[in-house]
């Protein structure tokens, strides 16, 4: 089968690469940044979704598209970029694969487009019914990601096959671009968080998110939503976890809610009008964390036949990739 990843070069999307190549299929990649580690066998073509014209050549002669590609970060010095690269760049993406006559398109989407103002603050699962308001989201990415999904619907209706699978936070080894749940992992095992802010949590790891892109693209049902995730716990329960694999201690200082979400409004206000930098903790995560959700995989495990390994078998692959990467000093230093 001859694929397309656009994001190819990114945590996710490289994974997915990988295992096309490992199944003998045929792909190409569109990026903005060269990739790291990707078979040679695959064709790169440098380029954004938010090109028109690219977009057009590159869903050429494709069979099936995963449309990685995103801004995932929860803060930018320009908040366009959200609509730019999220939404229009989805909607190019759409209109390209019905061009193309692409056979599917598998769209990654986002969990935060699953909480919004009116969500409750006690303990609750949720599942791929859940989506609330455009208007009720936390912050530019989750609308952005809001409407890409709506975008991909569109699509939907004019006749295109498409499928959207929504991760939790992805881990494990191989994140040369230091995504958020990355950083943070590594900032706890490098010392640098002396206290952190009880949440709910739930992580899945790089390798079974992919394997559910593919599997998505093969069993999933057009038009259909699937939430491939791994164990919902405290981000406390997480620690210990951490503690227990790298031999290394963890905070035990818990910040209250409202004052971690005071420094961020007063952070990213600083990030907004002075400093251009990326705040320490983004408002729309800190936001977000104040939701204590527990998400549910039952659909991607029926129809997708969707499994995951256990947390500390990601959490060792990734610290001995950071310990490889020079990334943290090795344990026996």
């Amino acid at each position: 089968m001859r694929n397309l990843v656009t994001g190819g070069s990114g945590f996710i999307g490289h994974q997915i690469v990988k295992q096309l190549v490992e199944r003998g299929e045929t792909v190409r990649v569109l990026d903005i940044q060269q990739p790291q580690d990707l078979p040679g066998a695959i064709e790169f073509v440098q380029g954004s979704i938010t090109d028109q014209a690219i977009v057009s050549k590159v869903t050429q002669n494709i069979d099936a598209v995963f449309h990685v590609a995103a801004n995932a970060f929860l803060w930018a010095r320009n908040k366009h970029v959200f609509e730019n690269v999220n939404h229009q760049g989805t909607k190019n993406i759409v209109q390209g694969a019905l061009n193309a006559g692409v056979q599917r398109l598998v769209h990654t989407s986002s969990l935060t487009i699953s909480v919004g103002t009116a969500t409750s603050r006690r303990l609750h699962k949720v599942d791929e019914t859940v989506q609330p308001p455009l208007s009720d989201l936390l912050g530019p990415y989750p609308r952005s990601k809001w409407l890409a999904e709506a975008a991909v619907r569109q699509g939907v209706g004019s006749g295109l096959d498409a499928v959207i699978v929504i991760p939790t936070l992805p881990i494990g080894p191989g994140d040369h671009n230091l995504t958020g749940p990355t950083r943070m992992i590594l900032d706890y095992l490098s010392g640098k968080t002396p206290a952190f802010l009880e949440t709910r949590m739930n992580f899945v790891d790089v390798r079974d998110l992919a394997a559910a892109h593919i599997a998505a693209r093969d069993q999933g049902t057009s038009g259909e939503r699937y939430f491939a995730c791994g164990d919902n716990m405290w981000l406390s329960q997480f620690l210990e976890s951490l503690s227990d694999v790298s031999a290394r201690s963890m905070p035990q200082t818990r910040v209250p809610f409202w004052l971690a979400h005071t420094v961020a409004l007063v952070d990213e206000w600083i990030a907004d009008t002075f400093s251009r930098k990326p705040p320490t903790a983004p408002l729309t995560g800190v936001r977000l964390a104040g939701y204590p959700i527990d998400f549910d995989n039952t659909k991607a495990s029926n129809e997708l036949g969707f499994r995951y390994r256990p947390l500390k078998d990601s959490l060792r692959d990734q610290i001995n990739w950071f310990e490889q990467n020079d990334l943290i000093p090795t344990k026996e230093s």
